[in-house]
């Protein structure tokens, strides 16, 4: 009975909200024009919409929120079609928050990891789960499920404790992302793993919590401010809260910024008039590709994206950001591509 109401409750709620809720906004030419936003203002505050750290948002429809692993994802995708004669591309940065999080922090392990070319996820989980490495990475020869299982939670860490989740949070997140399953005591004994395993990243957390409660603001490597109001507040939950978005909204806005930057170079260059991004989804931009040229594009984005011109705003990072690339007919049929890049 349980499956059947949990199986019912999505059910109704991707009717509701994915077909029912987006075809009302359908415009007379048949397709969406979701607004986006570049910021937000304080919870406490009704506002237009917006990410409080600094991430582009969209609404009318929320295409960002449109499932890419529940039972009907696949079909839901598959309804975003390129226009005839098109393909759509899709271009986001491989694992860039984590990137932008190690420069931003100095975090020498993640930095040499990245630089060598090794799964940071598989360092994650090989130490959280108390594997030697070279052992572990064996496992995906002979035991690929098993491998698989404990990167899950390798993964879980990474995108969990990166800015300083709690245990009990850790817990729930780990669970309801991840499917992996933990005591608090074994969430606690992970967290603590993860720290020591990246011990740059407290130092990281505390320096940037020390300079938003000096300044209160924080400034992002390329220059966008969030401003931290309530950091005077008498409610040490509304403070925790500010203190959270000054370690996370430096890296959470550079990496959409690096997406809007991208995207402005190529309108600035005329690539829009061959092969338009039509929407964007965190720091994934989506493009309507001609099937004749498409790989040639491929690897235009990807060079363009792979290589901003940093200096123009005083930023060197130590990691280079790549970009994965997929295309395919429609959003849910992409399929990976490795344009070769000169």
């Amino acid at each position: 009975m349980v499956e059947i109401l949990k199986e019912y409750t999505s059910a109704t709620k991707t009717l509701g909200t994915y077909v029912t809720g987006f075809l009302s906004h359908l415009r007379e030419d048949g397709k969406w024009h979701p607004n986006y936003f570049l910021f937000s203002g304080m919870d406490e505050v009704e506002t237009e919409g917006g990410a409080v750290t600094g991430r582009l948002s969209v609404k009318d429809p929320a295409i960002q929120t449109i499932p890419k692993h529940t039972k009907w994802a696949k079909r839901l995708r598959r309804v975003v079609i390129a226009p005839p004669g098109h393909l759509i591309l899709s271009n986001d940065y491989s694992q860039g928050e984590l990137k932008i999080a190690a420069c931003l922090a100095q975090e020498q392990t993640m930095i040499e990891a990245y630089r060598n070319g090794i799964d940071l996820h598989a360092v994650t989980a090989a130490r959280l789960a108390g594997y030697d490495f070279d052992k572990f990475m064996k496992l995906a020869e002979t035991d690929p499920h098993k491998f698989e299982e404990v990167r899950y939670l390798g993964k879980a860490g990474n995108f969990g404790l990166i800015y300083g989740m709690g245990a009990n949070g850790f817990m729930i997140y780990a669970i309801s992302n991840y499917g992996v399953v933990m005591t608090l005591e074994e969430a606690e004994g992970n967290r603590d793993a993860f720290f020591d395993l990246y011990p740059g990243l407290i130092e990281w957390h505390r320096e940037y919590k020390g300079r938003a409660r000096k300044q209160g603001f924080i400034r992002s490597p390329l220059g966008r401010v969030r401003h931290l109001p309530m950091l005077h507040s008498h409610e040490q939950a509304v403070v925790a809260k500010e203190l959270r978005r000054a370690i996370n909204s430096p890296v959470q806005a550079t990496l959409s910024d690096m997406a809007l930057w991208s995207t402005g170079l190529m309108v600035s260059r005329g690539q829009f008039d061959v092969a338009p991004v039509f929407g964007m989804v965190h720091d994934q931009l989506l493009s309507y590709v001609p099937e004749d040229s498409w790989e040639a594009i491929a690897k235009q984005r990807k060079e363009l994206m792979e290589n901003l011109p940093f200096e123009q705003v005083g930023w060197e990072p130590d990691l280079r950001f790549t970009v994965d690339t997929e295309v395919g007919p429609n959003l849910g049929e992409l399929k990976k591509f490795k344009p070769l890049c000169g």
